[in-house]
């Protein structure tokens, strides 16, 4: 069972990863110490351990404050993530199993049922999408024993997955990815191994190309204006 700092860290982190606490919003131990009935002592170690995932700044007599996304880690998340993932699939597609594919095929088809309530009228629920985008590709990486890169990737939480998280609720394509998913999922059914860096790379560089300018206009809040300038 988990303790009560757990609880709080978990629904704080979720909070600040979805964007339902924004980018350089203060946060008030008072208002916290309401919200989860506990003393201030729970709720300053459960501060002090977002301080060191990144997700908050304690500013000493002036408050917490939710991190700004840093742009440049950002794309070098992105970076690191075609070369390692481009990897994986290729090892993924010489040791898979049906039962893997299958796995694969029950994750797209529960993005291809959101998709389907997207296209009749109803605004798609991005932290469901992206968790389910998440698990897809979690799976090339347990069945090739890299469940430990898989864990070093997801935790850039303050940064990468922040900015997903503003990809899909501003523009974000959710048919072009869901077209993304199907090309790499033909790919690896159909063991093409050569085509696989180039259908990664697009995949992963598309967020980045949708944001685009807005980094520096309507979306400038978010992000950390010194990763901006590198």
């Amino acid at each position: 069972m988990e303790s009560r700092n757990e609880i709080i860290y978990r629904e704080l982190e979720t909070d600040i990863v979805n964007l339902k606490l924004r980018p350089g919003d203060m946060l008030s131990e008072h208002s916290l110490c309401d919200r989860f009935q506990v003393s201030r002592t729970p709720i300053r170690s459960v501060l002090q351990r977002l301080q060191g995932a990144g997700l908050v700044e304690i500013i000493p007599r002036k408050g917490t404050c939710v991190t700004r996304i840093r742009y440049h880690i950002v794309n070098q998340i992105i970076y690191l993530r075609i070369a390692v993932e481009s990897a994986v699939i290729r090892d993924f597609i010489d040791i898979c199993k049906p039962k893997d594919l299958i796995r694969v095929h029950h994750f797209l088809a529960l993005m291809e049922e959101e998709l389907k309530s997207y296209q009749s009228g109803n605004p798609p629920d991005p932290v469901y999408f992206y968790a389910t985008d998440k698990a897809m590709h979690e799976v090339w990486y347990k069945v090739t024993q890299k469940a430990y890169l898989w864990e070093y990737i997801y935790s850039a939480k303050a940064d990468y997955h922040r900015f997903c998280m503003l990809d899909m609720q501003g523009g974000y394509s959710y048919g072009g990815v869901s077209e993304e998913h199907r090309a790499l999922v033909r790919a690896i059914e159909e063991k093409e191994k050569d085509s696989v860096e180039d259908l990664v790379r697009n995949h992963f560089e598309r967020g980045v190309r949708r944001i685009g300018e807005r980094v520096y206009t309507d979306l400038r809040e978010y992000f950390d204006p010194q990763s901006l300038e590198i």
